[in-house]
């Protein structure tokens, strides 16, 4: 960006000129008032419920069994939750499951993850940690979709049961990608680009004698992301 007042061209991103030290374009200066941790404070709190929805539906019925048994014909039902397929309690007759393990290990994890970068929100690992984790829970969730079947229901097994697939293993799964879709804004978030290009612009070996973090808007970060970003200064 050209300084108005001697004509340098700045590096994208900072908000003084790098020869004259005036502050770069009115404009520039409104977009620097943004608050960046209100943007990662909404990203976290995605995550937070993404990874909520996940482990709720482990509890809810991930599939259910319907058959008919003996000379009667009487009507017969079962049902499982992840959680009771990963445990083989309940109506579960095998087990434990491996992808309801995975999946609840998944959404497990997405919430830690979620947590951490609601807390540090220029942490790019947590939003990592989040990133991978949102994506074990959608595997595990369609790995369930295709394993659940009617012999893991006590019962069940040899009536030719009819499977019916339950909303907590939907509920794990959309968890799981929300969880993915919040991990990769928080990353791209963690870098934004005018704390970049203020970094860059000090990397460039610019004759500087102190930064100066000051007022309102550096200090308005959560104190995780600020310490984060006096470590990388």
């Amino acid at each position: 960006m050209q300084c108005n007042k001697c004509g340098q061209e700045n590096i994208e991103g900072v908000q003084t000129c790098q020869k004259c030290g005036a502050r770069l374009g009115q404009a520039e200066r409104r977009d620097s008032l943004a608050p960046i941790w209100f943007r990662s404070r909404l990203i976290g709190a995605m995550a937070v419920i993404a990874a909520v929805v996940g482990i709720v539906g482990v509890f809810v019925p991930w599939a259910s069994a319907s058959w008919t048994s003996g000379e009667t014909a009487e009507a017969r039902y079962a049902d499982g939750s992840g959680w009771e397929l990963m445990t083989a309690s309940g109506d579960v007759e095998e087990g434990p499951e491996a992808y309801a393990i995975v999946a609840f290990a998944g959404v497990f994890v997405l919430l830690l993850g979620a947590l951490w970068g609601l807390l540090d929100p220029l942490s790019k690992a947590a939003w990592f940690v989040a990133l991978a984790a949102g994506a074990a829970a959608i595997a595990g969730a369609v790995w369930g979709l295709q394993g659940v079947n009617d012999v893991v229901f006590t019962g069940a097994g040899s009536a030719g049961a009819t499977i019916t697939r339950g909303s907590g293993q939907y509920a794990t799964l959309a968890g799981g990608i929300a969880g993915v879709l919040a991990g990769i804004m928080g990353w791209v978030g963690a870098s934004d680009p005018r704390i970049r290009g203020a970094l860059a612009a000090i990397d460039a070996g610019l004759t500087l004698n102190e930064v100066i973090l000051s007022g309102g808007d550096p200090l308005m970060l959560h104190d995780p992301s600020l310490g984060s970003l006096l470590a990388r200064l």
